[in-house]
């Protein structure tokens, strides 16, 4: 057998953990072909590392989770199966989000069309009065902005009613983390309008 038999066969002994570790390692992206991808570029290299570790006389089998780690790692700075991948010109690149700290993500179809919930609910709002229905639409899109990505979801789920025990199955935390988030929430928008706290 030569090194990329051998190495195929060590790969595939330790298939299962490196596909666990691959699994868990990316499970916050929330676009699902972004993780099938990183998925997919962790088992190449895991295998193609397993086959250049054989050559070198090593075997994978005895430290499948560093490998799968180190992998990951090296998925996450945007090596990939074919080389690494270039980011200065592509701002649609998940390294160029990363090493320059912004967010691409798709406007939502129902938004476009519609609105969010929270500005349908605005539409037929006949008890605030103008200036302050103007201010809140100007200001709440900015303040969630300023949110992180989980957080932002939560305080829209918030503003159209959704309960404690909606969000805490929903996002999978605590109902006592929600109820603290909601107070932390409601002291940070309090703060971005220049309310008293």
């Amino acid at each position: 057998m030569n090194g990329y038999e051998h190495g195929t066969t060590i790969f595939l002994a330790i298939f299962p953990k490196v596909m666990q570790h691959a699994c868990f390692a990316f499970r916050g992206m929330r676009d699902f072909h972004s993780f099938e991808d990183c998925v997919q570029e962790t088992l190449a290299l895991c295998w193609h590392w397993s086959c250049r570790l054989w050559e070198q006389g090593k075997d994978a089998r005895e430290f499948p989770t560093t490998l799968a780690a180190y992998v990951t790692r090296h998925v996450k700075n945007g090596r990939s199966f074919v080389g690494r991948k270039t980011y200065r010109a592509d701002a649609l690149s998940p390294l160029a989000q990363r090493i320059h700290g912004f967010l691409t993500q798709a406007l939502p179809a129902v938004e476009a069309q519609t609105g969010s919930p929270w500005q349908e609910a605005l539409e037929d709002n006949t008890q605030s009065p103008p200036d302050e229905q103007v201010a809140f639409r100007l200001d709440f899109p900015a303040w969630l902005a300023s949110l992180s990505d989980q957080d932002h979801r939560i305080a829209e789920d918030m503003a159209v009613g959704d309960t404690t025990q909606e969000l805490s199955g929903r996002y999978r935390v605590s109902p006592a983390r929600i109820s603290g988030l909601r107070r932390e929430l409601r002291e940070d928008w309090r703060t971005f309008v220049g309310e008293m706290v």
